[in-house]
């Protein structure tokens, strides 16, 4: 038989004084509304429902805290070519990376794995009539560009370069942060702004055309300086599921 806990509960109408027995709810029943589904592991890791983790598989990690320091714990520091750090989307000073020209440029160890996902933020400052290349492989293999001119699909729209500008009809707007993910596994590209998937296409292998260089397409000469805002980069060794881009999107 069930043991039941009782304790009393005393009010007053008037002068009378009423008192009544209630049931203590259990331990158990006083936690059934908690929710225990979130699970934190650090500042990088959250694990929701066990479909989101964007911990597990992180290669470089570039938050922009006043240097261009990696925070993987990998060491992949990156090296920067001109630029200025400047005020991130939540307007703190020294926590973001303004490409000021097209000859700025983050030089970066070579990422050379066959599946690659990379996150980041991107404030979009125009082209200056010539390519805004933000992710480059070698050999002429631009992961990730913007393009200049409407001979090229439209002024602003982002896509790929394989070679050929492989089109994703997304048109960037000027002065407005973006969040854009990039995942590839083998040759297979998915292209996400803001959290939907604008792209899906076939063109080259990160493993043959390793990511080498950010914001431009070389660290020393280059002429296609993403002008504009980059902060928040995360470059991953693994195919990123649109729930994982979804929750980086929330972050």
């Amino acid at each position: 038989m069930k043991k039941l806990d009782f304790w009393l509960l005393s009010f007053t109408i008037g002068v009378v004084t009423f008192t009544t027995a209630c049931e203590e709810p259990t331990l158990e029943e006083m936690n059934s509304g908690v929710s225990s589904d979130t699970t934190s592991v650090g500042e990088e890791e959250r694990v929701v429902n066990d479909s989101v983790s964007t911990k597990t598989g992180l290669l470089a990690y570039y938050p922009f805290n006043g240097n261009t320091n990696d925070e993987s714990g990998n060491n992949h520091h990156a090296t920067a070519t001109g630029g200025e750090f400047a005020t991130d989307r939540s307007g703190n000073t020294n926590k973001a990376f303004r490409l000021t020209s097209k000859s700025d440029a983050l030089d970066i160890d070579d990422i050379a794995n066959e599946q690659l996902s990379v996150s980041m933020w991107y404030y979009y400052e125009g082209t200056e009539s010539f390519w805004n290349t933000l992710l480059y492989g070698n050999n002429s293999r631009h992961h990730l560009l913007v393009s200049h001119s409407d001979n090229h699909g439209s002024k602003g729209e982002i896509g790929t370069y394989a070679p050929g500008f492989q089109q994703s009809d997304y048109v960037l707007k000027e002065k407005q942060w973006y969040h854009i993910v990039l995942v590839k596994d083998g040759s297979q590209t998915k292209l996400y702004v803001d959290k939907t998937l604008v792209m899906e296409t076939t063109d080259f292998s990160n493993a043959d055309h390793p990511l080498t260089v950010i914001g431009n397409f070389d660290a020393g000469n280059g002429t296609q300086g993403a002008l504009g805002k980059l902060d928040e980069i995360r470059i991953y060794g693994k195919v990123l599921t649109s729930n994982e881009v979804e929750y980086l999107f929330s972050k």
